[in-house]
């Protein structure tokens, strides 16, 4: 049976954003990076306490209740960021929000339309074409891919599939890396990214991204 068609259309920040938008075009990082996610990740609802890059502290965690939370227009999920953060202005028709944070770390949800619907039972169908759009970005590099693929998630009441990678920045050359969510509600494709630009801010950071990805609910149809 062939797998739904996610080729097109796609939110144009899936791939990247440009710099006032936080740029990204993707690569690799540290072999000690790698060996920190295999060991403590699990589903993204990463708990270990990670070690910081030199001259990057773990970031004070105010309480999810505090957070700011933002509603998609069309009602679909409900998502919020550390009221630290800047949320960042877009005329991209795609994104519900970025947000930019400290040390480097940035926040983007996106939704598009499937031309057909996706759910739990046909999750891997669509893996071939997720990993398409993962890959089409110069110099990926994927730093988890159990049994060579993706991990399956399920988020805020969605099923999904989780990529970390790596990116180069094609304005300053700096290597970065990415937590990228696709999850599906049918016909509707919602994605978040979590971005550290260099890639050495993410040890510190994953705690927080965990944090943020448990404030994503999504709405019953």
């Amino acid at each position: 049976m062939p797998g739904p068609d996610l080729s097109e259309p796609q939110p144009g920040g899936i791939r990247a954003w440009d710099r006032s938008r936080l740029p990204i075009v993707p690569r690799w990082v540290g072999l000690v990076a790698l060996v920190v996610v295999l060991l403590g990740i699990s589903a993204w609802a990463i708990t270990r306490q990670s070690s910081s890059s030199p001259g990057h502290s773990a970031p004070s965690l105010v309480p999810t209740s505090k957070y700011i939370k933002v509603k998609d227009p069309g009602g679909a999920f409900t998502v919020a960021y550390p009221p630290s953060w800047r949320r960042l202005a877009t005329d991209n028709p795609h994104f519900v929000l970025l947000a930019e944070g400290p040390n480097g770390a940035s926040f983007q949800v996106a939704k598009t339309t499937l031309t057909a619907p996706v759910d739990a039972t046909n999750l891997r169908a669509a893996e071939k074409l997720t990993t398409r759009v993962v890959k089409q970005g110069p110099g990926v590099k994927l730093l988890v891919m159990k049994y060579r693929q993706p991990e399956e998630v399920s988020l805020g009441g969605l099923p999904g599939l989780l990529y970390l990678y790596t990116f180069v920045d094609p304005t300053t050359g700096e290597t970065g890396a990415h937590a990228h969510y696709f999850l599906f509600d049918g016909k509707t494709l919602i994605t978040l990214v979590f971005q550290t630009l260099p890639s050495n801010n993410f040890l510190a950071l994953t705690h927080l991204f965990a944090r943020i990805a448990s404030t994503f609910h999504a709405t019953p149809s």
